[in-house]
């Protein structure tokens, strides 16, 4: 009699185990959860050629009607080993869980060649801040005037806060302080802008620590 209600016990309890008949069940692991793909923002992008030039491009990226990608005329940065005549014009798409194809075409341009053109394809890294990819010239132009070669992109921070430093110059120091407001929104007619104001001491341009508001 004991031995039988042994086995029972052990039955329940292997029942209980198994999930009454079935397989074991795992506890169900939290799954990362996929953002839509939102390239919009200000971007700087960095072509490299197949010789080592690299041209560095920076604007902005939008995506107001999802996957279609568009920029506002993007030019070269200051600091750019190779500049172009005019300014350069993506278009493209966001697909997938992380690719992204753009058309890059050079605008405004008074060169005799021609204007630039390249197309370009990549992903977009997973916290939405960075893309890389490939590049190929579809038409010649003043800008980078390899074949082809690698791009990266790196999504600028605004500069929305409150920024000090000091100007040098053979007159004197000048404190400077600005107060900025970078509009993020792509809905708004003022996207892109920023606006804010600017105090200035040392200048006689500036007297009584004037504040001066301005827009850009």
């Amino acid at each position: 009699m004991k031995r039988i209600a042994s086995l029972v016990v052990l039955i329940l309890i292997t029942l209980a185990f198994a999930g009454c008949g079935g397989s074991p069940q795992s506890q169900p692991g939290t799954t990362k959860q996929s953002q839509p793909l939102d390239p919009q923002g200000n971007w700087l992008i960095v072509f490299t050629g197949n010789s080592g030039a690299t041209m560095n491009i920076a604007g902005f990226l939008r995506e107001t009607n999802p996957p279609t990608v568009t920029s506002e005329p993007m030019g070269a940065t200051l600091d750019s080993q190779v500049t172009c005549d005019g300014s350069l014009v993506f278009n493209g798409q966001a697909s997938g869980t992380n690719s992204i194809t753009l058309s890059a075409q050079e605008i405004n341009s008074s060169s005799p060649q021609g204007t630039s053109a390249y197309t370009l394809t990549g992903t977009i890294a997973d916290d939405q801040a960075h893309m890389s990819g490939t590049w190929t010239r579809t038409n010649v132009g003043l800008c980078i005037g390899d074949a082809g070669g690698t791009w990266t992109a790196q999504l600028l921070t605004p500069v929305t806060g409150t920024w000090t430093g000091t100007l040098s110059s053979s007159a004197g120091d000048l404190s400077v302080t600005a107060v900025l407001t970078e509009d993020t929104d792509q809905e708004s007619p003022t996207d892109s802008q920023v606006s804010g104001t600017i105090i200035v001491l040392g200048s006689p341009c500036f007297p009584n620590n004037q504040t001066s508001p301005f827009r850009q």
